[in-house]
């Protein structure tokens, strides 16, 4: 990198290196709400169920303990937010 396009501040950081940063942040941001806006609910609803499909096959196939305090627990987030279990595709 070229020491004289970014000159450091005071604290001796790169301006234009923090400034792309921040505008990368700022554009990721942007774009992902965007894309949430642009999903209708059912869309949305179909994402969270096959998320929460993919936990609940892992759980499953696991040999934890945990299978009993989990799953119920998916079910009530399930429940909660709405979210259907649709049939696998």
């Amino acid at each position: 990198m070229n020491k004289h396009m970014y000159p450091p501040d005071e604290t001796g950081e790169l301006k234009g290196v923090k400034m792309k940063k921040s505008m990368i942040v700022y554009i990721m941001t942007t774009l992902i709400n965007q894309f949430i806006k642009s999903l209708n609910i059912e869309d949305l609803q179909r994402f969270l169920d096959s998320l929460i499909d993919s936990i609940e096959n892992t759980i499953e196939q696991s040999e934890t303990k945990y299978d009993d305090t989990l799953l119920p627990g998916l079910r009530l987030i399930r429940e909660l937010f709405n979210i259907p279990d649709f049939p696998d595709q």
